[in-house]
């Protein structure tokens, strides 16, 4: 009967997008993990998507640009989860390439500090060697650039 309960729960956070969105528009800070670097996230139509991009490098001589569009959905005012898709350009010494990216995580703001935090989770498939990278995760850091 526990776990019903727990189900239920889960459940219940995942349908509350009706509850207030997060305040800011508008993030930028560093992002911990692979890709390792700059993010930068724009809440765009009311808060119900956001578009992310990721600079850096993944410490095997690659440089990664990355464009995500991802869902918002919260599950209350200062914590939310969000899942999307997107594509990024790998440059390497003699080598360009692209990849196609899909993304889920969960952001917590704060609100008395101007500070965002995100976890999440990013698997991308390498179109140029046909290969799939399941083991990219990150956390970012950012400061709040822009409220509502």
């Amino acid at each position: 009967m526990k776990k019903y309960w727990i189900v239920f729960g889960f459940l219940f956070l995942l349908n509350s997008n009706t509850l207030q969105a997060q305040d800011y528009k508008t993030v930028a800070g560093i992002r911990a993990g692979l890709p390792a670097g700059l993010s930068v996230k724009h809440l765009v139509n009311g808060g119900v998507f956001g578009l992310e991009g990721i600079i850096g490098s993944d410490f095997r001589e690659s440089f990664i640009m990355t464009g995500l569009f991802e869902y918002q959905g919260y599950l209350n005012k200062n914590l939310n989860w969000y899942a999307g898709a997107g594509a990024s350009l790998i440059a390497k010494k003699n080598l360009v390439g692209a990849a196609i990216d899909g993304v889920g995580g969960i952001e917590l703001t704060f609100d008395n500090y101007p500070l965002n935090v995100a976890f999440d989770y990013k698997p991308s498939f390498k179109i140029t060697d046909r290969s799939f990278v399941w083991y990219e995760m990150g956390l970012s850091v950012r400061y709040i650039v822009r409220y509502r």
